[in-house]
Order: structure tokens, then C-alpha cells, then sequence
């Protein structure tokens, strides 16, 4: 019998790589929006506006893709690759059969993809409700499904917005400066979780009908031998990244900083895009620097960034390290608030799944 690359017999369908991080034991602190308005603001009570600057380094191979995508055979030796990035904007990439490729314009992930993947680490982290759930999962979140009134919001709804509520965070396009970071990969061809035949057994928590939590996949180096053409930018490539946000306090910063996985002592690279199961997406988070609008206020100025909104022109930058300690104050505000913002267990129940050593080990090429 012929055997893969990773020793599993060809044909022979292998568990995807993935596992979960558990609901919780609480349902998600949903409340009412406590500081919207001029008025909070005026007064001085509302939290800090300012910019998280920061880079991003491809551990493996990324595709971010919107459905308009095409790949077309110049001649015997070359091709010619494009996908939409926005209404009036494609990324061209011409390339020969030796590997070798030529980007015509800049390779970019968009900030709306991002800003998914940062919220889905975040509702683990904090508890939140699921936001992003398909038909088949809907019905079996329970008291995790998505929040559906304005004034009852769990913390990545406030933070990240919803129907009828905009949110604290915006996070920019990401961009690369190399115009040779692009290339093609021939990616395996993907199943819908249990095969058209409902969610698998692994979804589900033993004894009851409903999901046993939050699915992350594995980190792994990508898999061989696929046959589907993607568009892709390379492994080791630095993309350059700006989330503004506005009327924030420190722990929710902190909640912020643990979901781009820059907590500090508790790291780990995170997964975007698409082919996640055959070892595509993963990426590192580096935070560069902070920048505060405007001057903090009052004596408390001294002890912490965040005290007071408004009352001064200048920003405050903080980088190296002064960076450091106020990214590890701000995700240990995060974890002593109660209810906390940043769960301690499933941080590390989350760090467990995306240990960087999975990228040690290939991604099965055969089916799933």
C-alpha cells in the first residue's frame, strides 16, 4: 500500500488537527454599554483613544482570499495569477515552472480578516459569546450564541461592535513592502467537517448535545503534494500593521494585546486564512509601539497611562522598554478584573494548541 510523506496510508482519511478550548464555566457577562457619548467623554471618564503599531512575520504560508481569484497558464512554463483585495484592487503575481515568481503589486491581508481572527481569540479568552458560528454549530452553543440586544452586550461585542453598535477597535490593512513575497501554492483539496454527514463525535461535549467549545487548529509546516492553486505570500515574509482604537481602558487593551498573542511571557503565533488543516496560516504578532492621544491628567498620571481622557496635547509613545511594562500591566489588569477580561486557563489551554513546536511537524497531505 503506498504511504504519504507523514507514514499514513494513501486513501486512508486522518483527523484533522485541531482541538478546543472549553466554553467555561460561566456564561458570558453581558451588560449595557456604560460609556458612549460626548458626554462621558467631556467629563473625563471614558477610557484612552490611541494606536497599536506592529509587525507581523509569516511562519508558514498565508491565503486570504474573497472567492475572486483566478489562475491562468501563460504557456507550458508560465502563469499568471490574480485575486481581488477590494472593489478596484488586485495582487497580480506572474511565476514559471521553476518556482520562480514576480508580484506585479503589494501583497496585503485585510484588516477586516485580522480584526476576525484577534475577535475569535479574544471570545475564548474572555468568555464571550460566539459570534462567528455556522448553522450546524448554532444550535448546540447554548448560552454562548451570539449576543442579540444592544443592551446586553458580552466583551468582545462591546469591543469589537455588532448589529447596531460599532466597536472600539479598527484594525487597518496589513501590508508587505517586498514585492517578492508573493507565490503559488498547490494546496490539498478540503472536506466540510464530517463529510456532509453533520458535526463529528470530537465536537462534541460527552453527556450533552452541545459543542464541547472553541475550535483552534494546530500550528504545522504546510503539506506537499497538493493539487489546488493558491495564491499565497511566503513563509518569513514582515508585514507592517495598525489597529486605532478609541475610548478604551487598560484592561481591555490588555485583552487586545493576549488575543494578537504578544502577551508578555505568555507568546504565541496565531493562524489566519485559509488551509489551516494542511499547515497554511501561521503567523507572529510583534508589537512595536503604543501610542496614547493626547496627555493623561491628574495626579494618577503618573501611576497610570489610562488615567483621564482628554486634558493635554501630546501623545504618549511607549516602546522598548516601557512597551513592555505597560503591555504586561494591561494584560494583568485584564486578568484581576472580575469578571476577568483574560481567563488564566484558557490563555494557556489556548497557548497549548498553538504552541509554536507544531510547526516542527509537516501537515498531512491525504484527506481528512
Amino acid at each position: 500500500m503506498m504511504r504519504s510523506q507523514n507514514g499514513i496510508p494513501d486513501g486512508i482519511p486522518v483527523q484533522k488537527p485541531y482541538d478546543f478550548v472549553p466554553w467555561g464555566v460561566q456564561e458570558p457577562h453581558r451588560t449595557p454599554p456604560t460609556r458612549d457619548g460626548h458626554s462621558v467623554l467631556a467629563d473625563g471618564n471614558g477610557g484612552r483613544a490611541g494606536r497599536v503599531d506592529f509587525t507581523i512575520i509569516t511562519k508558514e504560508v498565508v491565503h486570504v482570499g474573497n472567492g475572486r481569484y483566478g489562475f491562468v497558464t501563460v504557456n507550458k512554463d508560465e502563469w499568471l495569477v490574480g485575486m481581488a483585495v477590494g472593489a478596484r484592487r488586485w495582487v497580480i503575481v506572474q511565476g514559471n515552472s521553476g518556482g520562480e515568481a514576480r508580484e506585479v503589486s503589494l501583497p496585503v491581508i485585510p484588516g477586516s480578516t485580522l480584526k476576525g481572527v484577534i475577535r475569535s481569540v479574544a471570545e475564548a479568552l474572555s468568555g464571550s459569546c460566539a459570534v462567528a458560528l455556522g448553522p450546524n454549530t448554532r444550535p448546540s452553543a447554548g448560552r454562548f450564541r451570539p449576543c442579540r440586544r444592544v443592551d446586553q452586550l458580552c466583551p468582545c461585542c462591546r469591543l469589537f461592535g455588532t448589529t447596531a453598535y460599532a466597536g472600539h477597535f479598527q484594525v487597518q490593512d496589513v501590508t508587505a513592502a517586498d514585492r517578492s513575497a508573493m507565490g503559488v501554492y498547490r494546496m490539498p483539496l478540503l472536506w466540510k467537517p464530517g463529510g456532509g454527514r453533520g458535526l463529528p463525535e470530537r465536537y462534541r461535549a460527552v453527556g450533552t448535545p452541545g459543542l464541547v467549545g472553541r475550535k483552534f487548529y494546530f500550528h504545522r509546516r504546510h503539506a506537499k503534494g497538493g493539487s489546488d492553486p493558491r495564491l499565497v505570500i511566503k513563509p518569513n515574509v514582515q508585514l507592517s500593521g495598525r489597529i486605532l482604537f478609541d475610548n478604551v481602558e487598560l484592561a481591555e487593551l490588555g485583552l487586545l494585546v493576549a488575543a494578537m498573542g504578544c502577551a508578555p511571557g505568555r507568546s504565541f503565533p496565531i493562524k489566519l486564512g485559509a488551509g489551516k488543516p494542511v499547515g497554511m496560516g501561521s503567523v507572529e504578532c510583534r508589537i512595536d509601539r503604543v501610542v496614547l492621544f493626547g496627555g493623561a491628567r491628574g495626579a494618577d498620571a503618573s501611576v497610570s497611562p489610562f488615567a483621564g481622557r482628554l486634558g493635554g496635547e501630546r501623545h504618549q509613545v511607549f516602546e522598548g522598554e516601557a512597551l513592555g511594562e505597560l503591555l504586561q500591566r494591561a494584560v494583568q489588569e485584564a486578568m484581576e478584573q472580575n469578571p476577568p477580561l483574560v481567563i488564566p486557563s484558557q490563555l494557556e489551554r489556548l497557548r497549548q494548541i498553538w504552541s509554536p513546536e507544531g510547526l516542527e511537524k509537516e501537515a498531512s497531505a491525504g484527506p481528512y
